[in-house]
C-alpha cells in the first residue's frame, strides 16, 4: 500500500471504524520504555478489522495524528533491524491469532524522514479468536471485546448467515444464450446503420470492424455464425445474408425500406440480472483501477453506471434507483458486495459499497456482463 498523496486524508480524517493509528509496536513513549503488551494490542486490533468489514493499522502514527515513526522501536525493540521487526510482528500476530495471517499485508514507508508501518487487514471468512478466548470487532474508533453471548449473536449474524448467502450462480438464467440474442439485435442495428450512412451517400466502413468483432463473440459460443455472417479472407461482413436474416429481405429491398422510414433501429434493453452482470464489471474494473481498492462510495459507482449507460452505444434504456437497487440485491444475495452505512436512497446517502469475494466477483462478470464480452473482446 503506498500511502503517498492520501496520507494528509487520513491524518485529517483521524481514526475511524476502518483506520486506527498506534505510536509504536513495542515502545512505551510515556515510560520510555519497552511494554511487549503494547504488542498484543496490534493482534487485538488485527482481529478486530478481521471480525469486522477490515480496516488500516497504522503504526508509528499517534492518536492526534502527529508522525512519531518507528525509530524508537527498531532500536530498543527490534535489535536496531527493520528485518527483524518485519519478521516478530507478523509472528506475533500469528501466535495470537491462532495461526491466522493472511488476511492482512505490512508494509513499512516514509513520510516526513521517518519510518511508518502500515497493515492493511481484509475482513475474514472465519471468525478470529484473540489468543483462542477474546473476540473482538471494531465499533467507532476502537477495538471492543464481545462477552460470551455477544459473540454467539455475532458470529450467528456475521459468518453463519453470510456463508448461507455465498451459493453458487445459478445456470438456469442461462446468461450466454440472453447475451447472444443482445448481441444479434446490436448486429442488426449496425446493418441499419450502415445502409442509412450509405443513402446519404458514404458508407461507413468502420462498422464492418464492429460487426466483425460481435460475430467473433458470437462464434465462440456457436461456430455455425462466422462463415455466414463474414465473408473470408477480408473479413467484411456479408450484408445480403445479414439482410436476409433480420429482415427476410434482400439488400436492396432493405435499402429502400429504409429509404421510406419503414424500418427502425431495435431499443435494446439489458434484463435485471444483465444489469447486475455491467454492474459487477464496472465495480471489479474500478478494483482494478483504484489499486485493489475494495471499499467504494455507492453513490460515486451509482453515477458512473448510470452515466456509462446513457452513454452506451449499443443500450439507451434509463437505470433507475430501483433498477440499481435490485441489481445490487442480486450481487449482495450471491455474496459478492455488502453494504454499509445507511440505507442508500441516491446521491444524498454516503453508503459504502464493499467486495466481499474478488474471485466470485470476476466469475460472475465472466457469466453474466455482455458488457465485459463487448470490451474484451475489442481489446
Amino acid at each position: 500500500m503506498s500511502i503517498g498523496n492520501n496520507i494528509e486524508k487520513i491524518l485529517n480524517d483521524k481514526e475511524s471504524e476502518i483506520v486506527e493509528f498506534k505510536a509504536s509496536f513495542k515502545w512505551d513513549i510515556e515510560k520510555k520504555e519497552i511494554n511487549n503488551n503494547l504488542l498484543d494490542e496490534v493482534s487485538e486490533t488485527v482481529a478486530a478489522f478481521m471480525n469486522s468489514r477490515g480496516g488500516n493499522l497504522f503504526i508509528g502514527i499517534k492518536d492526534n495524528g502527529e508522525i512519531y515513526g518507528l525509530a524508537n522501536d527498531i532500536k530498543h525493540c527490534f535489535q536496531k533491524s527493520v528485518d527483524v521487526l518485519q519478521q516478530n510482528v507478523p509472528q506475533s500476530i500469528k501466535d495470537n491469532l491462532g495461526g491466522a495471517g493472511t488476511n492482512y499485508t505490512m508494509d513499512i514507508e516514509k513520510y516526513e524522514g521517518k519510518k511508518i508501518c502500515i497493515i492493511k487487514v481484509s475482513p475474514s471468512d472465519e471468525p478470529i479468536f484473540f489468543q483462542n478466548r477474546d473476540f473482538y470487532v471494531r465499533r467507532g474508533t476502537s477495538d471492543y471485546k464481545l462477552n460470551s453471548k455477544e459473540t454467539y449473536e455475532y458470529i450467528k449474524i456475521r459468518f453463519l448467515e453470510y456463508k448461507k448467502l455465498r451459493y453458487e450462480i445459478p445456470k438456469v438464467i442461462n446468461p450466454f444464450d440472453e447475451r447472444i440474442d443482445i448481441i444479434l439485435k446490436i448486429i442488426k442495428n449496425y446493418v441499419i446503420e450502415y445502409y442509412l450512412s450509405g443513402l446519404i451517400g458514404n458508407f461507413d466502413r468502420s462498422i464492418n470492424k464492429e460487426i466483425f468483432n460481435l460475430t467473433k463473440i458470437i462464434n465462440k459460443f456457436d461456430s455455425s455464425y462466422l462463415p455466414e455472417f463474414i465473408r473470408l479472407p477480408n473479413n467484411k461482413p456479408n450484408y445480403q445474408y445479414l439482410s436476409n436474416l433480420f429482415f427476410n429481405c434482400s439488400a436492396n429491398d432493405l435499402k429502400l425500406m429504409l429509404s421510406n422510414k419503414e424500418i427502425e433501429k431495435d431499443k435494446i434493453k439489458r434484463s435485471i440480472y444483465l444489469l447486475s452482470g455491467d454492474l459487477a464489471y464496472m465495480i471489479f474494473e474500478n478494483y482494478k483501477k483504484h489499486l485493489e481498492k475494495t471499499v467504494f462510495s455507492l453513490k460515486k459507482i451509482h453515477r458512473l453506471f448510470v452515466f456509462e449507460t446513457e452513454n452506451n452505444e449499443y443500450f439507451k434504456e434509463r437505470i433507475s434507483l430501483i433498477k440499481f437497487k435490485e441489481a445490487l440485491k442480486i450481487l449482495k444475495e450471491y455474496g459478492l458486495i455488502s453494504l454499509y452505512g445507511e440505507e442508500y436512497k441516491g446521491n444524498s446517502s454516503e453508503t459504502e459499497l464493499h467486495i466481499l469475494d474478488k474471485l466470485r466477483l470476476k466469475d460472475y462478470v465472466r457469466q453474466s456482463s455482455i458488457s465485459f464480452l463487448i470490451n474484451k473482446k475489442r481489446d
